[in-house]
């Protein structure tokens, strides 16, 4: 629980280095108008022939599709106005939804004519009145908390939150530190550690205005536009579980494990 006058509580790991923040829950203002995006019109290539027939969204993971585990989730966490942006398939996606209510949500489709990049589709007329935009990938399933994302992104009062997960990655190798010819030091099989997109972000409503009309244009695009922009853009990492699905030997390892915690 939280001490009076505490709303964040920063998590570190055994070397000081900070993970991320834990957020007080009553941080978020109710009073804003948000909604979640679910960017779902890819071609799912990447999973071969299990897409050729139906959409990425729509693949089972757990005894039920993708998509559906992050409208639960959002619903959860008290995300009711949800709208997908759907092309390859869509039509698929529409008919197994609906419009949300077995779900308990109120969705509403966004339909791409033509491709138009991850972020592109971000400027249609019925996202224009909310306040905020939390946007995921269609294919990926986390643990992340979005209230205490929210919270971090109205307390340091961002503009573009990017949500990054922690990565490490072990050299197998001893490395040499080098300048030039010169040996400066050794390292024995270090390891790296560095934050990778999550694929799941908040923008606020003055990014979307940087999208040009028609305009193809992708996140980390969009990311790098309102930097250059003056707007505050900044991370929020967090230690949650998070899967990409991005292939079949990654659906398969992710089924392996929520089968294991079923057990």
């Amino acid at each position: 629980s939280f001490s009076p006058g505490i709303t964040h509580i920063p998590l570190v790991d055994e070397n000081n280095i900070y993970l991320s923040t834990i957020i007080k829950p009553d941080n978020f203002d109710e009073s804003y108008k948000t909604a979640l995006v679910i960017m779902a019109g890819g071609l799912g290539s990447r999973m071969g022939n299990l897409t050729k027939k139906i959409p990425k969204p729509l693949i089972h993971l757990d005894e039920k599709p993708l998509i559906v585990h992050i409208i639960e989730k959002a619903k959860s966490y008290g995300f009711n106005d949800i709208y997908i942006v759907v092309n390859y398939l869509g039509h698929k996606i529409k008919d197994y939804l609906k419009d949300g209510n077995e779900f308990g949500v109120k969705i509403k489709y966004i339909d791409e004519s033509k491709k138009r990049g991850t972020a592109g589709s971000m400027d249609a007329n019925v996202l224009k009145n909310y306040d905020f935009l939390l946007l995921t990938n269609s294919d990926v399933i986390s643990e992340l908390d979005f209230r205490s994302l929210f919270g971090f992104h109205c307390s340091r009062q961002n503009d573009f939150t990017m949500a990054v997960k922690q990565f490490s990655i072990k050299c197998e190798y001893g490395v040499v530190e080098t300048e030039g010819f010169s040996i400066l030091n050794f390292s024995e099989k270090p390891v790296r550690v560095d934050y990778i997109n999550s694929g799941i972000y908040i923008l606020n409503k003055n990014i979307i205005k940087l999208i040009e009309k028609e305009e193809i244009i992708d996140i980390p695009e969009l990311c790098l536009r309102s930097i250059n922009k003056g707007y505050k853009t900044e991370i929020y990492p967090f230690t949650d579980d998070w899967h990409d699905v991005g292939n079949q030997k990654k659906l398969k390892e992710i089924n392996d494990i929520f089968k294991n915690k079923s057990n």
